[in-house]
């Protein structure tokens, strides 16, 4: 019993980790790598949503009605009377946070083994957090960049990538319906989207005309948003593969919609305030950090390996549909 368990240990190191051979390079180039290691600034979630740490896994928070606190009721008070007055209700909604995780072996024999500038712990890390990033980043775009959603779906009269177009007037409009709709500032509205649609952007003559007096040659995301006169213009560069190991690489944006989200949202929670959503991060897990991860280093004695193994806790929250417009299929 002991040899089977012990040669399925073999087979599993030589399926999951690299062979002696891949990390023990001969006079290695130190200032060169080959890791696909993307910057977390391609992920872009988690500046739509704000962020709310909570102790607990799950908890209930309060919203506000709308309507109640937009009406008309003040009255003019006559000597000796009472003032008008009003209630507003208020109501609850609940998050839960789902507990992601990742983990990669490192042998003992492939440590050992290895050759500055490799390090497989460090290399291990910066694996299991971009597996965790990407997972965030899927969720976001898959749940939330889709129609019958938000307060309006909108598509241009005359798609972007089109002779004639106009994406400023057609944002603008949407803007006045947004602040209209909720009396929220446009300081605080964020313009998200993909890498296709941003190209469009970027080239398009009515964005490149608007910049012909400022010091940049070119439109880049902060222009753009001045000239919107809005929080933030975001871009989600992430990419995945969406091959099964073993399969031909399929490697694309994760951000594929052909579509812009505004959305209006505070810097962060507020009790007064609506927000299109929230990103609730489980903290009070046990070693997860302000992000609502945790990295651990276990150790598989049976493998003869450290594994390390990444957890991220958190619930993507649509809030207030009303603070979000989507357009849908802006470039063909």
């Amino acid at each position: 019993m002991n040899y089977l368990l012990q040669q399925a240990a073999l087979a599993y190191i030589k399926k999951s980790n690299p062979t002696g051979s891949e990390v023990h390079i001969n006079a290695p180039l130190t200032d060169i790598s080959t890791a696909y290691i993307q910057d977390e600034k391609a992920y872009v979630a988690n500046s739509i949503f704000p962020s709310v740490p909570s102790a607990k896994q799950s908890n209930t928070f309060f919203t506000y009605n709308k309507g109640d606190l937009y009406r008309v009721l003040a009255e003019k008070r006559a000597p000796g009377s009472e003032s008008a007055g009003g209630e507003y209700n208020l109501g609850t909604d609940t998050f839960n946070c789902d507990v992601w995780a990742f983990h990669k072996d490192v042998a003992d024999q492939t440590r050992d083994n290895e050759d500055e500038p490799l390090d497989s712990d460090s290399d291990a890390t910066q694996f299991v957090t971009q597996i965790l990033l990407i997972r965030r980043e899927v969720e976001f775009f898959s749940n939330y960049f889709t129609t019958s959603l938000w307060s309006a779906d909108v598509t241009p009269s005359v798609l972007w990538d089109a002779a004639n177009s106009n994406p400023i007037t057609d944002i603008e409009e949407q803007i006045s319906n947004l602040i209209s709709g909720t009396g929220m500032m446009k300081e605080d509205f964020t313009l998200s989207m993909g890498y296709d649609v941003w190209s469009v952007i970027k080239n398009h003559p009515e964005v490149i005309a608007r910049i012909t007096n400022t010091t940049s040659k070119n439109p880049t995301l902060e222009i753009f948003a001045a000239q919107l006169e809005i929080k933030q213009v975001v871009v989600g560069q992430a990419v995945k593969n969406s091959a099964v190991k073993g399969a031909a690489d399929d490697i694309g944006f994760i951000a594929t919609e052909k579509s812009c989200l505004l959305t209006y949202a505070p810097e962060k929670g507020s009790k007064m305030k609506p927000s299109a959503g929230y990103i609730f991060k489980w903290t009070g897990h046990v070693g997860a950090g302000s992000a609502g991860s945790v990295i651990t280093k276990l150790r598989a004695p049976l493998l003869k390996s450290d594994r390390i193994e990444g957890e991220m806790s958190f619930d993507m929250k649509l809030v207030a549909s009303d603070c979000g417009i989507f357009f849908d299929g802006v470039i063909s």
